[in-house]
C-alpha cells in the first residue's frame, strides 16, 4: 500500500504515519528568502567529501557528499566506516537553534548530505546504528530542489511519501525505514538536507565544541594529536582567512593563518599566542616548522638538511601543550593577499603593518572568543620589532594589554645594527659576535677556546671600552695606538692584524663571513655562523651566498607546501610565498632617522607593568648579533621594577637557534617557565 501526503497546511505538525513510529512535518521553516542565504551558505562553506561504504565487502565512493558535525568529538560509525564529527559551524548553530526552538527538541550533532542531481538517491534504510540512542529524534531540514521522502513500515512494508519542500523542517523517530526516491530528469538538481540528531551517544571527551568557522570566511578545521613531555595532546587545527577591513567596512586584505587549539581546555583562561616571522616580507614558516608547532621539519640534531625528499615529524618540544598557538602570514606573505583594488603597498610599511597585524590579533579575538585569555606575542627578527611596536599599538588603539612577548632573535633598534658610513656603534657591538664565531671555528687562541662563555666576557669589555673609545677617536688615533688595537681585534675575531689595518679598524661583517675561513677555501653563515659554504673563487670581499639559508630554504619550503595540503587539507592553487615581495618597506615614521622600537615596548612596559619581555640569542647570529640585544634593552633605561621583568636566554646556535636540537631542548624548557612565570 502506498500513500502520498503533500499537507495542506504549511505547519502541520500532524504525524504522517498510519502506525508506529512518528514523522512531524512541518513544511517550511525558513522563508523562501532565507532559504537560499542558507542553501548557499552550506554549499560553500562545509566541507564536503563523498561517502564511504561497504556494500557485498566491496568499498564504494558514491556520489552523494557528506559531511558531519557535532557539538562534541562524536564517533558514529555505519557500514563499517567511523566519521569524526567537525566542531559546528556558525550557520550550523543557527539552524539547530531555529529547530530546537520549534520543535522542542535538542539536538547535539548534524549529518548534512549533499545531492547534485535527480539521479542521485538513497536505498531504503534504517538509521539502527549502535551509536543511536533508543527513540531518537531526527530533524531533517531540506534545501535546494524539492525531492520525494518515503517511509516504510518495517513489519507490514506500508509506505507512505511526502514532498520535502525548499526550507522545510521534519522530525523522524524510529520503526521506520527512509528512502529518497530518484527523479527521471537529465536537468541538474542541487539538494542538501541536514539531519539534526539528538541521538549519538557521547564520547569520553567533556568539551562542548563552539563554531570557529565564522560566515564568510574559508577556514578548513582538522583534528590531530602531538606528544609533549610524554603527554598526548589532542588539538583542533584552523586554517584559512580572516578578513581585515577599513573603517567603512570595506574588505582591504585576507589574512592567512594557523589556528592551533588544544581540545578539552576552557580556552577562555587558556592562554593564546600570536605568532610570526619578520623580514620584512618573511611567512611565519620558520616558527611554524622550526619549533613551535606541532609538526616540524626533519633536520639532524646539529640543524644540517637531510636528503631530499624532506620529511616533517611531530614536535614534542611544541609549545602547544602550554599555549594554544595562531600563526600569522603578513599581508604579500604566504597565502595573504590585499583584496581586490586594494594597493598591497598599504601594508608594506612600519605602520601599515602593525596597524594591520593589529587589526588581525583584534578581530581573532572576537571572532574566536579569546578576549579572557592570557594573551602573547612571538616574533622573529624583524617580528621582534613588529611585535615591540604591537605592544605599544594593541594597547593605545585596542586597549589590548599583553601578557608576555616572546623576543626571538631580537632587533630593537636599527641604529645599533645597521653598518653605514659615520655610524661606529655597530662595529663595537658586532665584535662578540666575531668572537664567537672564531670560536666555534677555532681560530682563536688557544687559552681562548676553552670556554666560550669566559672568552665573550672578554670580547664584550674590549668591545664597549678600548675599542669602542678607538672608533671615536678616528683619525685622532696615534699610529702606536691603533697597531694595538689592532692587535687586540684579531685577539679576539681571527682575523689578520694586517687586515684590520688596512680597514681602518672597521671589518664590517660581510668581509668577516669570507675572511675568516679564506685560507680554507670556505665562507660562513650569516644567519648561522657554524654553517659553511664555497664562493666560486677565494679573492672576492663578500660572499655569493649565505650557506645557513640554503640549508633551510628546500626543507622549510617543500615541508610546509606538503604540510597544509595532506596533513591540513588546505589547497590553494596560489602559491605559499615563504617571501613575498614588499620592498620598498615603508619606514617614514622615521624619516631621517633609524626605526628604534625599543621606546615602544619601554612605553607599554611603563603602562602595563605585568608585562613580561623574554629575549632569545644565538651566539652564532650575525643578522641579530646578541650583544646588541643585550645593549638595546639596557639603552631603554627600564626602572629597577620593570627591567626585572625581562630575561635574556643563550643558545650556542644562529638566527634560528631552534634548528638546532640542544638549543631546541633549552628553548622549550625556558619559554615553557616564561609561560609559567607570565601568566
Amino acid at each position: 500500500m502506498m500513500l502520498t501526503l503533500f499537507p495542506s497546511n504549511e505547519n502541520s505538525e500532524q504525524n504522517l504515519l498510519p502506525r508506529d513510529g512518528t514523522v512531524n512535518y512541518y513544511g517550511q521553516l525558513f522563508s523562501s528568502k532565507e532559504a537560499d542565504h542558507f542553501f548557499q551558505l552550506l554549499l560553500h562553506e562545509i566541507e564536503w567529501k563523498n561517502d564511504e561504504a561497504f556494500i557485498m565487502g566491496k568499498l564504494i565512493i558514491t556520489k552523494r557528499k557528506v559531511a558531519w558535525y557535532a557539538d562534541q568529538p562524536f564517533e558514529y560509525t555505519y557500514s563499517n566506516r567511523t566519521k569524526l564529527a567537525l566542531p559546528f559551524t556558525d550557520t550550523l548553530l543557527v539552524l539547530k537553534q531555529r529547530t530546537e526552538e520549534r520543535t522542542g527538541e535538542s539536538f547535539n550533532s548534524c549529518l548534512l548530505n549533499l545531492y547534485h542531481s535527480g539521479e542521485e538517491g538513497m536505498a531504503w534504510h534504517s538509521d539502527g546504528e549502535k551509536d543511536l540512542k533508543k527513540d531518537g529524534a531526527i530533524a531533517s531540514l531540506s534545501f535546494g530542489a524539492e525531492r520525494k521522502f518515503a517511509f516504510k513500515h518495517k513489519p507490514t512494508g506500508e509506505t507512505v511519501s511526502v514532498l520535502l519542500q525548499h526550507g522545510s523542517l521534519m522530525v523522524m523517530t524510529s520503526y521506520i525505514c527512509i528512502n529518497l526516491s530518484k527523479i527521471n530528469c537529465m536537468q541538474k538538481i542541487v539538494f542538501v538536507i541536514a539531519l539534526l540528531c539528538g541521538s549519538l551517544l557521547a564520547v569520553a571527551q567533556k568539551e562542548v565544541y563552539k563554531d570557529l568557522n565564522p560566515a564568510g570566511v574559508q577556514v578548513v578545521t582538522t583534528r590531530s594529536n602531538v606528544t609533549i613531555g610524554g603527554v598526548k595532546i589532542e588539538y583542533t587545527t584552523y586554517t584559512g582567512y580572516l578578513d581585515l577591513k577599513n573603517d567603512t567596512g570595506k574588505l582591504t586584505a585576507k589574512v592567512f593563518f594557523t589556528y592551533y587549539k588544544k581540545d578539552g581546555e576552557d580556552a577562555a583562561r587558556r592562554p593564546v599566542c600570536f605568532t610570526f616571522n619578520g623580514g620584512p616580507g618573511s611567512s611565519s614558516v620558520w616558527l611554524h616548522m622550526g619549533g613551535l608547532g606541532p609538526r616540524r621539519v626533519l633536520l639532524d640534531d646539529e640543524g644540517a638538511a637531510t636528503k631530499p625528499p624532506y620529511k616533517v615529524i611531530p614536535n614534542e618540544y611544541s609549545w602547544l601543550d602550554k599555549s594554544d598557538l595562531v600563526f600569522i602570514d603578513p599581508v604579500s606573505t604566504g597565502y595573504s593577499r590585499a583584496a581586490g583594488g586594494e594597493s598591497p603597498k598599504n601594508f608594506h610599511g612600519y605602520n601599515e603593518d602593525v596597524s594591520a597585524m593589529g587589526s588581525f590579533i583584534r578581530h581573532f579575538l572576537s571572532r574566536y572568543e579569546r578576549w579572557g585569555s592570557p594573551k602573547f606575542l612571538a616574533g622573529e627578527s624583524y617580528g621582534t620589532t613588529r611585535a615591540a611596536g604591537l605592544s605599544k599599538f594593541l594597547q593605545d588603539r585596542h586597549r589590548i594589554y599583553i601578557n608576555g612577548i616572546f623576543l626571538i632573535s631580537a632587533i630593537l633598534n636599527f641604529g645599533t645594527n645597521d653598518y653605514y658610513p659615520g655610524n661606529d656603534l655597530p662595529r663595537a657591538l658586532y665584535l662578540p659576535s666575531y668572537t664567537a664565531a672564531a670560536w666555534y671555528h677555532k681560530k682563536l687562541a688557544p687559552e681562548l677556546q676553552s670556554n666560550l662563555q669566559k672568552t665573550l666576557k672578554e670580547s664584550e669589555q674590549f668591545a664597549l671600552g678600548e675599542y669602542a673609545s678607538a672608533l671615536i677617536k678616528g683619525g685622532w688615533m696615534s699610529d702606536a695606538e691603533k697597531n694595538r688595537i689592532a692587535e687586540k681585534l684579531s685577539y679576539y675575531s681571527g682575523i689578520d692584524k694586517e687586515y684590520y689595518l688596512r680597514s681602518n679598524l672597521r671589518v664590517d661583517e660581510n668581509r668577516f663571513y669570507k675572511e675568516l675561513r679564506r685560507k680554507d677555501g670556505l665562507t660562513i653563515g650569516r644567519l648561522d655562523a657554524r654553517f659553511t659554504g664555497r664562493d666560486l673563487d677565494d679573492a672576492g670581499e663578500n660572499v655569493s651566498f649565505d650557506p645557513s639559508f640554503t640549508n633551510i630554504d628546500g626543507p622549510f619550503t617543500s615541508a610546509i607546501n606538503d604540510y597544509f595540503e595532506k596533513e591540513l587539507n588546505f589547497k590553494e592553487e596560489k602559491g605559499y610565498d615563504i617571501f613575498g615581495s614588499v620592498y620598498p618597506w615603508n619606514y617614514n615614521n622615521v624619516q631621517n632617522q633609524f626605526l628604534n622600537v625599543a621606546e615602544s615596548l619601554r612605553d607599554a612596559m611603563a603602562k602595563n607593568p605585568h608585562l613580561k619581555v623574554y629575549v632569545g640569542c644565538g651566539y652564532y647570529d650575525f643578522a641579530t648579533p646578541y650583544f646588541i640585544a643585550q645593549y638595546d634593552v639596557e639603552h631603554m633605561f627600564l626602572r629597577p621594577e620593570l627591567r626585572k621583568n625581562v630575561k635574556f636566554y643563550f643558545y650556542e646556535s644562529g638566527h634560528m637557534y631552534y634548528i638546532h636540537k640542544p638549543s631546541l631542548i633549552q628553548f622549550k624548557k625556558d619559554t615553557d617557565s616564561f609561560f609559567d612565570w607570565s601568566k
